[in-house]
């Protein structure tokens, strides 16, 4: 893949996390199709529209299809155009590993988590990552960012498993 790094985000950060990441996994295959519909559209608000309209991802209704899209969308614009085109040709664990990095790109909470929970844990080759690391990391990151403390426990533990989720979709996370 090259020399791809969390920090290459046309995007600005914001301090508060977001959090839409709990719509589901990585998306790969989704991601796919609508990174082909950019490529012919050019445009990321067209490919929006059009994948509504024409209800690309097979979404039992229109607005989880449009919450999903856009939530899409959102990590496919932090890739720049030499990865999207890698994608298209792409194996699928290089494809998946391309969405995670952009979700690592696009929400700060999980880019972090990464940074803080994952390379730390490979670097001391603990290998292994259970629900209390998350917890720690949660509890940890909760201090700095307030919009993490009004969470409801079934919150936490959604954006847990779909965390969990995404590492294993990437090949980060097996059950070994």
């Amino acid at each position: 893949i090259g020399r791809m790094t969390l920090k290459e985000s046309p995007h600005e950060k914001s301090n508060e996390y977001r959090l839409s990441f709990g719509t589901g996994g990585l998306y790969v295959m989704e991601s796919s199709q609508l990174i082909q519909s950019y490529s012919e559209l050019g445009d990321w608000s067209d490919v929006i529209e059009d994948a509504v309209e024409k209800n690309l991802l097979q979404f039992k209704s229109a607005q989880s299809t449009r919450r999903a899209v856009r939530e899409i969308c959102t990590r496919l614009k932090s890739m720049t155009d030499k990865e999207l085109d890698f994608f298209q040709d792409a194996d699928p664990f290089d494809s998946a590993i391309l969405c995670w990095l952009a979700s690592c790109r696009t929400y700060q909470f999980i880019g972090d988590f990464a940074t803080q929970v994952i390379m730390e844990n490979f670097a001391s080759y603990k290998l292994d990552l259970d629900h209390a690391a998350f917890d720690f990391f949660f509890e940890g990151q909760a201090q700095f960012h307030p919009e993490l403390e009004g969470l409801k426990k079934s919150t936490r533990n959604k954006l847990r498993q779909i965390l969990i989720r995404m590492l294993r979709e990437a090949g980060i996370l097996t059950d070994d």
